[in-house]
């Protein structure tokens, strides 16, 4: 299978243990997390946003997104990659 670096931009809870299970929904799948950056989201208190940039099969970046859309202390999973959004 071909692997793809895929940008995924999370926007989460600031609560304990939900980078963690963010980070584990990408490796789970065998992936490599290539880099990973935490910030807090200056417009929203109690929330940061989460940049991955992956290294994943080409048919799980899908999968992976929805994954953490589905976690408790997930907002919003969106992945990035090819757009001009960062």
């Amino acid at each position: 299978m071909p692997h793809e670096q895929r940008t995924i931009h999370v926007w989460a809870e600031d609560k304990p243990g939900v980078l963690m299970r963010v980070a584990n929904t990408v490796t789970a799948k065998g992936a490599n997390i290539d880099r990973l950056i935490v910030n807090a989201d200056p417009l929203q208190i109690g929330v940061s946003k989460i940049t991955i940039i992956a290294t994943l099969e080409s048919h799980l970046h899908r999968r992976v997104v929805d994954e953490m859309n589905r976690l408790v202390n997930v907002l919003l999973a969106v992945d990035v990659s090819g757009s001009t959004a960062s």
